[in-house]
This record gives structure tokens, sequence and C-alpha cells, in this order.
């Protein structure tokens, strides 16, 4: 019965490799969901679980930075009405933006205890917390996610390195 439920999880492991593959994402988390649950001990289910959180995430960043920089150029045209809108427009899309930084965070703390030495997911928190920051309206809030991401930049740069392979 173990060994049929591991190869349902491969089976639906691999449908999201080919969902992902086609930037079909949100059936990419699906499958990295489902497969990830009948094997909760699987890195590469959750590694690719938030990989694909990542790869929406930044669809939805690019349509974010857009809008900000729309915003700017109205407001530098005196243009205050249209740049407000543009500036509501954005908080609505950094709104829909932070729960799936969020889930990558998540994700990825829970991967890193599988896979302590995984810089790709240090990467993938540290972007995440700068990226919250980017998104958050306050200054003091700004500045606490941009800390909290050099903080595990500083925690990864501080791992030790293997040394594999020496050519002289």
């Amino acid at each position: 019965a173990d060994m049929a439920r591991l190869n349902i999880a491969q089976i639906i492991g691999a449908r999201g490799v080919e969902e992902f593959s086609a930037e079909k994402h949100d059936q990419a988390i699906a499958s990295f969901t489902k497969a990830s649950e009948i094997n909760p001990h699987s890195r590469d289910y959750m590694f690719n679980l938030a990989q694909s959180y990542y790869a929406k995430s930044s669809k939805i960043e690019e349509r974010f930075t857009a809008l900000v920089a729309e915003r700017e150029a109205l407001t530098k045209a005196k243009k205050t009405p249209e740049a407000k809108a543009k500036a509501d427009e954005a908080a609505k899309v950094g709104a829909e933006l932070v729960p799936l930084l969020d889930q990558i965070v998540k994700i990825s703390e829970k991967t890193l205890q599988v896979d302590p030495a995984s810089e790709s997911l240090y990467h993938l928190i540290a972007r995440s917390y700068k990226v919250t920051g980017d998104v958050a309206s306050d200054p003091a809030q700004q500045a606490s996610w941009r800390n909290k991401a050099l903080e595990v930049l500083t925690k990864k740069d501080a791992m030790p390195v293997d040394v594999t392979e020496i050519s002289i």
C-alpha cells in the first residue's frame, strides 16, 4: 500500500512538472501540494511547490512594478487623480501578492528542514521578504522586511562550504 501511495505521488509530481513547464502555475501548485501531502518526506515536491508559488508571484510582481512606475510617471506629470488610481491599483495587486510570498516562505522554511544546505531556498525566502517590503506602504515596515531579507542572506553566507572537487 505504501509503495502504491508513493507511485501515485510520483505520477502527480510528474504532472506538476509538466504543468509548471507549461506555465500553468495554479495547476502545478495543486499537483505539488497533493504529491507532498501523499509523500510529505519528498524534498522535491516541496521545493517544486515553492518554485511554483514563486513563478506565480513573479507574474503578479511584474504587474505591481509596472503600476508603481506608471504612478511615478503620472505623479511627475502632475496628473494627481490618475496617479492616485494607479496607486490604488498597485495596492490591490500588492494585496494579492503578499499571501503568495508568505506561502513561499512557509514552504521554503519547511523544505530547509529536509535540505538545510539549499542556497536556492534561502534566496526564495530572502526575495519574498524583500518583495513584501517593496509592497508595504509604511517606510518602517519596508525597512523591517528588508532587514529580514538581509538576515536570511547573512545566514546563508555563514553556512559551511563543501569542497567536493579540486583541480590543479
